[in-house]
């Protein structure tokens, strides 16, 4: 008769302790196990760790590397050999070609490529442990979300864990506490006054919807500043235009302004004989009358003025022989201002009262003489009754 245990081994296909044939193994896809790539850069030894680990635990293959099995005592059983090349294929699978050229070594066994892919992360732990701890005690959130700060320092928890010097979840969650912004200071004071203490799993969930909470909050400050700007805004008030002069209305200033100014047209062309007036004169097409606002008139008070025919100024300086004039001050009759409402609004005449005191105006030239004189008004031509001076080679007068 068969005992129970052997009757219940035959029956349960987890209480045989014999592990997968190498056959088996062979068609395994350790990728679909082990989704990990060990990288240095990456920083995931642990993650890569943890899943190598429990590949080798499901299938009942410890004692390839936890070195309770010598491979050389092995050495005439070709199953075991099989399987324990098949773990080493499954190393060298998972890891960066960085990492395997340097643990790759002839005729290795799972327990030197094993020990050799550790010792990579895993020595000098002391020292390891003293840089990792500084990292992890002096980290703060700055401008990092809750996510990627909480997943450093549980990394660096891990690195410590690894290297013996293991951080319990207590001291994890006070450290997480310490470098979190001022903006979550209303959550650091909740969480610190929990009792028992909450788990670092919690205290990251309580965060991230504080974070979001304080977003929403932002979201909708900004909205509110937005409509509030939006209703106290001063609606802009359009401004009327000037009517133009040809539509000002026709009023007795208006006749008053056209006789004198067919009185100032015939005293010009007797004192000037017929000639046009200097460019940029009062008549000149599209002159705009100055406004002005105060009593002061700027037309009264000394002109200067300077010979026409007998010296002109240049670049290169006076003529040899010709003393250069000294220039003459017309004074021009104090003349009231005129009234504002004559040319308001009318650009293209000036009153009739400065025409006058141009062409009345008295110069005193030095030592006597005819020369005619002309006002220095700052243009950069001025037109003359004579033509100047020829010049027969065709270069402009000096």
């Amino acid at each position: 008769m068969a005992s129970p245990s052997a009757s219940s081994a035959a029956t349960n296909p987890f209480a045989d302790p014999a592990p997968p044939s190498a056959s088996t193994l062979v068609m395994l896809n350790i990728r679909s196990h082990v989704p990990v790539v060990l990288s240095a850069d990456e920083g995931n030894f642990r993650q890569w760790r943890s899943f190598i680990e429990l590949t080798i635990k499901k299938f009942r293959l410890l004692d390839h590397i936890d070195g309770t099995m010598d491979a050389a005592a092995m050495f005439d059983d070709a199953e075991w050999l099989q399987v324990d090349a098949c773990i080493v294929s499954w190393l060298y699978t998972t890891v960066s070609k960085e990492i395997w050229n340097d643990v790759n070594r002839p005729n290795a066994t799972v327990l030197s490529v094993w020990n050799a892919i550790t010792g990579q992360f895993l020595d000098n732990s002391l020292q390891r442990a003293v840089y990792a701890q500084q990292e992890f005690h002096s980290l703060f959130q700055g401008d990092m979300g809750v996510t990627e700060y909480c997943g450093k320092l549980k990394r660096l928890a891990d690195t410590l864990y690894d290297c013996g010097a293991a951080v319990s979840d207590t001291a994890l969650v006070i450290n997480t506490l310490r470098g979190l912004n001022n903006k979550f200071s209303q959550a650091i004071a909740v969480l610190s006054t929990m009792s028992p203490p909450p788990t670092f799993l919690y205290t990251k969930s309580y965060l991230l919807q504080e974070e979001n909470r304080i977003r929403h909050s932002l979201q909708m400050e900004a909205q509110t500043a937005l409509i509030a700007a939006a209703t106290t805004a001063p609606a802009s008030r359009p401004v009327a235009p000037s009517p133009p002069a040809s539509q000002a209305p026709a009023t007795g200033h208006n006749d008053r302004r056209k006789k004198r100014k067919a009185s100032d047209g015939r005293n010009r062309q007797n004192t000037n004989g017929g000639h046009a007036p200097l460019a940029g004169g009062p008549h000149h097409a599209g002159a705009q009358t100055p406004q002005w606002a105060s009593a002061h008139n700027p037309w009264q008070g000394v002109v200067q003025a300077w010979p026409m025919n007998v010296w002109r100024p240049s670049v290169l300086g006076s003529r040899l022989g010709v003393a250069p004039p000294q220039a003459m001050a017309a004074f021009s009759a104090s003349l009231p201002l005129p009234d504002a409402a004559l040319y308001a609004g009318n650009s293209g005449s000036l009153p009739a009262g400065l025409y006058s005191a141009f062409n009345n105006m008295v110069v005193n030239t030095p030592g006597g003489g005819g020369t005619d004189w002309f006002l220095d008004m700052g243009a950069t031509a001025h037109m003359a009754s004579n033509a100047g001076p020829s010049h027969q080679d065709g270069s402009a007068p000096m």
